[in-house]
């Protein structure tokens, strides 16, 4: 339950305010990612590696199967452009 003043503090966010915190989240995230790929390259840890990896199927019958690392934050699989469109929707809003 909120207290009085994490109530106030949380009235006084505002909407860019709350944007610019989610873009650097989102940041910091992608950068840790990144970060953890280069550390597993550098120590030949390809298990690792692969680990960070998912695969996607072309689906459509145009494309080619691929595989990308998984920039998720949750229970799902998302690849840097996904990230990437949502720090633009963010901004979009004033982050």
């Amino acid at each position: 339950m909120a207290t009085r003043e994490s109530l106030k503090d949380l009235l006084k966010t505002t909407p860019e305010t709350l944007a610019k915190l989610q873009t650097e989240a989102l940041k910091q995230h992608m950068l840790k990612t990144l970060n953890r790929v280069i550390y597993l390259i550098n120590e030949n840890n390809w298990g690792l590696l692969k680990d960070m990896c998912r695969y996607t199927p072309a689906g459509d019958g145009m494309g080619t199967d691929h595989h990308f690392i998984d920039f998720n934050w949750d229970d799902g699989a998302d690849d840097g452009v996904d990230i990437i469109e949502v720090i633009q929707k963010i901004r979009s809003i004033g982050g």
